[in-house]
């Protein structure tokens, strides 16, 4: 089992969430451990996350520039790891100890397939032999690993079956939220998340919290309308019927946007785009909110169509609607009309998958 969590975090809002990463990924490899699946687990990163002393860590601070698929196969040339089970830091919360055992079954007996989470954009993947993995030209993103390597026909793809424990994956500060009222992480992580990040203006944390919460209230009464824009999957809109009795109204656009490059080509395109081109960042989200009572809206196939490229912090700082601390521009445009228009939840491509389903799943 090879755990990778690092990155060094630029400002108050991305070390916070970097901190809560560091946190799950060393209570996933806790976890791996527990399980007896695995001869070893490894976590691997340029931090010092405190852990169990049976984890062996993997200091890749200098695998400089990072680049994970030269850091993936690094690790197992120099470890001489032949079948594994890779989870990035922030993947796999919601995983029992007998997930992990079932996980890791299901890579040995599809022998030479790569088992993942998703198929398009995954978060864990696993492969009962390193092979496909040992070249020199994997890219250099996890989330793209299992199709690059399907597509050249270096190895077959078996995509796990739709569940939210194996598609949650926190990558941003909405997503730490939704963990943390899930019930379902440890005491520490819980706590670490609901005190929130330093620095935020009076109460904005709280509020983003009453938001979500505010969501799944929703998702927990009869005929509610919610609308939910960007990467949504089916699979999870067949769940959230499953699960409520909500009326959804969906725009899906753009899945598959990072493995497919659109983001960095600059080719995605999203309804969104155009509405607030025609009536302004406010004007687009109160039309929304005039056909819906909740809002969850993945602005990253925003940013990536209007060609912004913010930096980490500056994408937290807009999912939490802390515009004040916000330079000129999109982000900060959107964060305030977020935060004036009520019922809107930001994030990223959780918060209109996996995420909605755990928080229609907290009944």
């Amino acid at each position: 089992m090879v755990v990778f969590e690092g990155g060094r975090p630029n400002g108050k809002v991305d070390t916070w969430l970097s901190g809560i990463r560091g946190r799950m990924a060393a209570e996933l490899a806790l976890k791996g451990l527990g399980c007896g699946a695995f001869a070893e687990v490894l976590l691997v990163g340029d931090r010092d996350i405190e852990t169990d002393p049976r984890i062996r860590k993997v200091d890749s601070s200098h695998y400089r520039p990072f680049h994970f698929g030269r850091a993936l196969t690094r690790v197992l040339k120099e470890q001489e790891i032949d079948g594994f089970c890779y989870f990035s830091g922030g993947s796999a919360s919601l995983y029992s100890e007998a997930d992990l055992m079932r996980f890791a079954r299901t890579v040995e007996r599809e022998e030479g397939a790569i088992v993942a989470n998703n198929a398009y954009s995954a978060d864990f993947f696993g492969c009962s032999t390193s092979s496909a993995f040992l070249s020199e030209d994997l890219p250099d993103q996890d989330n793209c690993m299992p199709i690059y390597l399907a597509d050249r026909g270096r190895a077959k793809l078996a995509p796990l079956p739709y569940s939210p424990e194996a598609s949650f994956d926190v990558d941003t500060p909405t997503d730490a939220i939704i963990l943390a009222m899930s019930g379902r992480c440890a005491g520490t992580i819980e706590d670490a998340v609901m005190e929130g990040p330093p620095g935020m203006p009076e109460g904005r944390f709280r509020r983003c919290v009453q938001r979500i919460r505010g969501i799944k209230e929703l998702m927990h009464k009869e005929f509610t309308d919610i609308t939910l824009m960007g990467r949504v999957g089916p699979a999870s809109v067949m769940e959230l019927n499953r699960l409520t009795r909500c009326r959804y109204r969906l725009f899906s656009e753009e899945r598959g946007m990072r493995s497919f490059g659109r983001d960095a080509e600059g080719t995605a395109r999203t309804f969104m785009a155009g509405m607030m081109r025609m009536m302004g960042v406010k004007g687009a989200l109160e039309f929304m909110m005039s056909q819906t009572e909740g809002f969850l809206f993945d602005d990253r196939v925003l940013f990536a169509a209007m060609g912004a490229k913010p930096r980490a912090e500056e994408r937290y700082l807009c999912d939490l609607m802390a515009w004040e601390l916000l330079p000129e521009g999109l982000l900060k445009d959107l964060a305030k009309a977020a935060l004036e228009v009520d019922g809107v939840c930001l994030g990223g491509h959780s918060l209109v998958n996996s995420g909605a389903v755990v928080l229609a799943g907290q009944a």
